[in-house]
């Protein structure tokens, strides 16, 4: 299982969505617990982002308005973002 480490603003929106929608937070704990034993598990669809600022990051809804954005590498899957999307 790879380690689970978050940026200062993915640690903001985990609280942001912990506050908002209690129901959701565990689906977004549970989705990063997921990929963190398979990070391309199909768990949420990961999909791979494309785009200069998005090499290496995969994405996985967790609802139609939030999605968790992630990377991994040997060992660690770094939460990148985690609320918000098409606001």
């Amino acid at each position: 299982m790879l380690n689970i480490l978050f940026t200062p603003n993915a640690w903001e929106d985990i609280q942001e969505l912990e506050k908002e929608d209690k129901k959701l937070y565990q689906k977004a704990k549970k989705m990063i617990t997921e990929s963190a034993r398979d990070p391309l598990n199909r768990s949420g669809k990961a999909e791979k982002l494309k785009g200069k600022n998005f090499e290496g990051c995969y994405s996985k809804r967790i609802d139609k308005k939030h999605r968790i954005i992630y990377k991994f590498n040997e060992g660690e899957l770094i939460i990148l973002a985690c609320f918000g999307h098409y606001d």
